[in-house]
C-alpha cells in the first residue's frame, strides 16, 4: 500500500500533463528539446521539488508546534 502511495503524486502529474497537452493539441512523438532546455527543466523540477519539501517541513513544524501549545 505505501509503495503505490508514493507513485500517487508521480501518476497525478503524468495525467495532468498528458490532459494538457492533448487539450493543446501536442503529440509527444518526435519532438526534441535542446540541452539548454533540458537543463532548464531539470532546475524548474528541482526548484519546485525544495519549494514542496520546504511547505511540507513548515507544516509538520507548525502542527508540532500547535500539539506542544495544546497540551
Amino acid at each position: 500500500m505505501a509503495n503505490s502511495n508514493s507513485n500517487f503524486p508521480n501518476q497525478l502529474v503524468d495525467m495532468l500533463v498528458d490532459s494538457t497537452l492533448k487539450k493543446h493539441g501536442v503529440s509527444l512523438d518526435g519532438t526534441k528539446i535542446d540541452a539548454q532546455q533540458k537543463e532548464q527543466l531539470r532546475n524548474l523540477v528541482d526548484s519546485l521539488k525544495n519549494s514542496v519539501s520546504d511547505l511540507s517541513q513548515q507544516s509538520m513544524a507548525k502542527k508540532e508546534n500547535k500539539e506542544k501549545n495544546d497540551k
